[in-house]
């Protein structure tokens, strides 16, 4: 290796180290912009909550995810690619049931593990489905939702849900199941709807995040697009009415 190509390389390094020291930043600063001006009862929310396991374990993201299935306008469902445990299903299921109106359609082949391929079982042994259940019914948010035990291209064969007013996607994080994911909900998007992609981290899930992007330039997604902490979150025009 000659000194110049080692010079390069650790200048690449550090213009890398400043990317992700930036990208942590603005992060922080999101985290503590949005959990100060999140609706007032998310604390009460997070707390009923917080014994069940599994992800969706950062108070800031997940107070933007609270907000928008409580404020957003329209009658639509709120539709989540990727139950797992339970945790997120449970936050939504409180902000439809704090709205008065409407359902959360949970859809998940329940295979066990996390959004990365390794940790499917794709025999079914390993179901995380009773668990979920047990834990909506423990926090007495059962009867909100609707419970679709399939990938979202089989759930999409048989939809009787109608329209959506937004869709949480957190299944796989590759780019085929992201892609697919979208394209089986997108007929049912509502006029307004908004469309989070969770964990979009390039370092992490670039599969994942190169698919947003497409879907983004395609403009398939709703806009404008803003990137909050490790969501990406498509559709949403005013802010301020959302946080309240």
């Amino acid at each position: 290796m000659t000194p110049a190509t080692a010079a390069t390389g650790r200048l690449a390094t550090v213009r890398q180290v400043g990317r992700d020291l930036g990208q942590r930043v603005r992060d922080e600063l999101n985290s503590a912009v949005f959990e100060l001006r999140g609706p007032a009862e998310f604390r009460a929310v997070w707390e009923h909550v917080d014994s069940v396991g599994g992800f969706s374990r950062e108070r800031a993201d997940t107070v933007v995810l609270y907000a928008l299935a409580k404020n957003l306008p329209g009658t639509g469902c709120v539709v989540e690619i990727g139950s797992f445990l339970g945790r997120s299903t449970a936050v939504l299921a409180q902000a439809v049931r704090g709205r008065g109106q409407g359902r959360v359609v949970a859809i998940d082949p329940h295979r066990g593990g996390s959004g990365d391929v390794d940790s499917q079982d794709p025999t079914g042994a390993a179901s995380t489905l009773p668990l979920m259940r047990h834990n909506l019914h423990r926090l007495g948010l059962l009867d909100l939702v609707d419970i679709e035990c399939a990938t979202a291209t089989d759930a999409a064969g048989t939809w009787s849900h109608g329209p959506v007013r937004l869709l949480f996607i957190d299944g796989l994080h590759t780019y085929d199941a992201v892609q697919a994911d979208f394209a089986a909900v997108e007929p049912h998007l509502d006029a307004g709807a908004v469309v989070v992609f969770d964990d979009y981290r390039p370092r992490q899930y670039p599969g994942l995040v190169r698919a947003v992007d497409e879907l983004v330039l395609a403009g398939r997604v709703p806009a404008p697009t803003r990137r909050i902490n490790r969501y990406r979150v498509c559709g949403v025009r005013q802010w301020r009415e959302i946080l309240r």
